[in-house]
């Protein structure tokens, strides 16, 4: 292993990482614009022995937790039920995403939930909206979302967000099901409206509110808190460094093979060695389209955006905006470079001054920033 690995493997961003694990493309919903290309017909598992591999070196390279996603990943139970308990013999915490078709009566949920538990589920995201809906009635969630509060799991439900939409977040958490089960356990379910994002760059966001970013808000926005974080493994053996929404679609989030010796440890070296990726994360997809409007004013931004992974989307598949990151980066590089350490060496090692944590003095080390990478 080479020493650029090495330095990586030592977390100098002082991140926990999480390992994202698409088990499967396939999905038994057909959603509009899924983010991550699945359907019913989709073709694509990932392989158990890699499957354990990537949990056991995660393990090692302290990442916080392993989140299990898909399509839809509780269609492949066996390998679920084994990467959870992979997950917890590693000591990393675990997440499921799933649309909760399973959960077709209350008993049925309950032993679905029960078994996830037994193998070392500890939270779980369901995902619901009017695309979802379309193939898993809103009930089945909020069964499935019962029986995750009566096993003690942390329990999510994210509702997409969307112009002419027929249901909200205040009607999720009426569903009777629901607050029967908050009633008793005293517990409480997260839920969370995120805006549903067309899968074409150019094409304007569902969401007619103040969530689209234009110039007066996009001050406000922050960096993306995926990227250089997450890493997906995906079934057609890529690695993905970022949370995996719209990145089947982007070649250049693809940061190693599942066929490499080490391909955990070095495919987080090949991601901290390009500099667009540092600009996402500290920055944000909507602060570089901005940036880039500046210097080609053709470059049309505002109001299109609510779903950060779109604006992201549009940074990699703009010709002009490519234009514009080759020609100037280096006008903002140094600038984004200094915000990436004062934030994860600067400020840390002033916070622990006088405590007994230990300080970082590893300095970040300045990625590669040739246009192959950008």
């Amino acid at each position: 292993m080479n020493s650029p690995v090495n330095l990586r493997a030592e977390n100098v961003l002082g991140l926990k990482r999480t390992l994202s694990v698409m088990l499967t493309y396939q999905c038994n919903a057909e959603c509009a614009n899924c983010g991550t290309l699945s359907h019913p017909r989709a073709k694509g598992t990932l392989d158990r022995e890699v499957l354990m591999s990537a949990i056991a070196a995660a393990g090692t390279l302290d990442f916080g937790n392993v989140v299990f996603t898909g399509g839809e990943a509780t269609l492949r139970p066996v390998l679920l039920l084994e990467g959870l308990q992979a997950g917890r013999a590693h000591g990393l915490s675990t997440r499921l995403v799933t649309n909760a078709y399973w959960a077709r009566t209350p008993e049925r949920a309950t032993t679905a939930v029960a078994r996830l538990v037994d193998a070392g589920l500890q939270e779980i995201n369901f995902s619901t909206g009017e695309e979802h809906i379309r193939f898993v009635e809103l009930d089945r969630v909020g069964r499935a979302a019962a029986a995750a509060l009566r096993a003690g799991l942390t329990t999510c439900i994210m509702v997409e967000l969307r112009t002419g939409r027929q249901f909200d977040a205040d009607d999720v958490r009426s569903l009777p099901d629901l607050r029967e089960a908050e009633a008793e356990t005293g517990r409480r379910a997260m839920v969370i409206e995120s805006p549903w994002m067309p899968l074409d760059p150019f094409e304007p966001g569902m969401n007619a509110d103040t969530r689209v970013t234009d110039q007066a808000n996009v001050a406000a926005r922050n960096g993306c808190d995926s990227v250089l974080q997450t890493y997906t493994l995906m079934p057609d053996g890529n690695i993905k460094a970022c949370c995996g929404i719209g990145a089947r679609l982007i070649p250049e989030l693809t940061v190693g093979d599942l066929a490499e010796d080490d391909f955990l440890p070095s495919s987080i070296a090949a991601a901290e060695r390009d500099f667009l990726k540092y600009w996402l994360r500290f920055e944000g997809p909507e602060k570089i389209l901005a940036w880039c409007a500046e210097h080609d004013p053709t470059i049309d931004w505002e109001g299109l955006y609510a779903h950060r992974c779109q604006a992201c989307l549009r940074i990699y598949k703009d010709e002009r905006v490519q234009r514009v990151i080759c020609e100037h980066y280096h006008e903002i590089l140094s600038n984004v470079m200094l915000g990436a350490w004062m934030d994860t060496v600067a400020i840390p090692n002033s916070l622990n001054q006088g405590s007994q944590l230990p300080q970082q003095n590893v300095p970040i080390g300045m990625p590669n920033a040739r246009e192959d990478q950008i």
